[in-house]
């Protein structure tokens, strides 16, 4: 039942987030979309919400209660940008909880992959209003369940859930490029980070169909390094 706690979890952020963008955007013009259209993606996401609520509650699962998410503000391009990569991460994650929950229970996955193919036009629409491909790649890239969590917590205010989805939390790792080459940093004092010092360490890569790519970090650093893309 984890994958489906993490759609939930994923749903129940995305609703709250795009009803509250479009409130902020009343009046706020822009040529390629509206308020509406925001909070149309808003209500489209509180549907899916209540159908995984349903379906939780139905196999005797308490269903996580929301969190208190970051606030969203800017002008529009700031707005949309918050928007995309929310949307682009529900993508990813819609794929790899369909293929999981598949495994499990074959009843569930044409609704899991309707909400998918909802998803995908939702950020379609978001990429296409920010100025970029609205269909960047042939193939969606798929994340693991975890990494598609973790992720998302960039988006929640820390302390603020009552309950989460039974999954492991990572370190956090920032990311930039410098001078066009991939830099990352992280806080040398998190747990899991002090247990793997003095080990090579790898950077995994993800794109579309392909099986994680891994290239190596080279310190620069206590807590940064870089790592060639593959």
């Amino acid at each position: 039942m984890k994958s489906l706690q993490l759609a939930l979890f994923l749903k129940t952020m995305e609703a709250e987030v795009f009803a509250n963008m479009s409130a902020i955007t009343e009046t706020t013009a822009s040529m390629n979309i509206t308020p509406t259209d925001l909070g149309n993606v808003g209500k489209q996401d509180a549907i899916h919400r209540d159908a995984l609520q349903r379906i939780l509650q139905a196999a005797g699962e308490e269903p996580p209660r929301p969190c208190r998410y970051r606030a969203v503000s800017g002008d529009m391009n700031s707005l949309l940008s918050v928007g995309r990569d929310i949307k682009s991460l529900g993508v990813s994650a819609a794929l790899a909880i369909a293929e999981s929950v598949a495994a499990a229970d074959q009843t569930l996955l044409p609704g899991l992959l309707s909400i998918a193919a909802t998803e995908a036009r939702h950020s379609a629409l978001l990429e296409a209003a920010h100025g970029s491909p609205p269909s960047p790649s042939a193939f969606e890239t798929a994340l693991p369940e975890v990494w598609a969590y973790n992720l998302a917590l960039r988006f929640v205010i820390p302390g603020s859930c009552q309950a989460s989805p039974p999954l492991p939390i990572l370190p956090s790792l920032g990311y930039r490029m410098v001078d066009g080459v991939p830099a990352f940093s992280w806080d040398p004092e998190q747990a899991p980070v002090a247990q793997e010092e003095g080990k090579p360490l790898f950077i995994a890569w993800v794109n579309q169909l392909g099986p994680p790519a891994y290239t190596s970090l080279a310190m620069t650093g206590a807590s940064n390094g870089t790592a060639a893309l593959p």
